[in-house]
């Protein structure tokens, strides 16, 4: 019996040509003592391809670990649409992947209702509102066992030393005075985006710290 010989595939032809080529040309090029230049230039031509390869690599796999984790989810309640719309600019330039939700004291309830497992992380929460000020709806974030551990910022525009006493003993996180200017507030809510608000909160209950720019 004869053995039976394997066709080369299309790759392999393609292959085996580009070497042939390859050589054929440094040998062509060796002759007219051209063969350093050309192979500089293959060298060179082959770094690039790996740098790019790399970088496309490298946006793939930050790509997938950003798509993994869960962006910031913000609850502002504020019964005041300017501040409402100020403190949502400053949030979408300073932390353009966070999500933020909305409300004043009279849909406060229905808007915690509607979190179901995408709860929020942090509660900006004001005073002075109709409806349930923010005395009543710090008790209503405080009594639902879901959101017992969020922190809740008071973000009043008043910092009466009663009023900052009266919320942290009800559990407030941190109480901070409202800025009254767009660069404040995007200062002061880059400043709570970086503090740790799990270790470094009982110091300020402790003193009644009221945190502004």
């Amino acid at each position: 019996m004869s053995a039976v010989q394997s066709r080369p595939t299309p790759q392999s032809s393609y292959g085996l040509h580009f070497l042939q080529a390859f050589f054929c040309k440094r040998i062509r090029l060796i002759s007219q003592g051209l063969e350093f230049d050309y192979t500089k230039n293959i060298l060179n031509y082959f770094h690039q391809y790996v740098k790019v390869l790399l970088n496309s690599i490298v946006f793939v796999v930050l790509h997938e670990i950003a798509s993994m984790i869960k962006p910031l989810h913000i609850f502002l309640v504020d019964d005041d649409a300017d501040d409402r719309l100020l403190f949502q600019e400053a949030i979408h330039e300073i932390a353009p992947h966070t999500k933020l939700s909305l409300a004043d004291g009279c849909n406060m309830l229905v808007q915690l209702a509607t979190f179901g497992s995408d709860k929020p992380d942090i509660i900006f929460l004001d005073l002075n509102m109709p409806g349930l000020n923010g005395f009543e709806c710090l008790d209503e974030i405080k009594s639902k066992q879901s959101f017992g551990n969020v922190p809740v910022l008071i973000y009043s525009t008043t910092a009466n030393p009663e009023q900052v006493k009266k919320t942290y003993k009800k559990g407030a996180t941190l109480y901070i005075q409202k800025p009254s200017s767009y660069e404040g507030i995007k200062k002061l809510v880059n400043k709570v985006l970086l503090i740790n608000l799990t270790d470094n909160m009982p110091k300020a209950v402790e003193s009644n710290l009221v945190l502004s720019v």
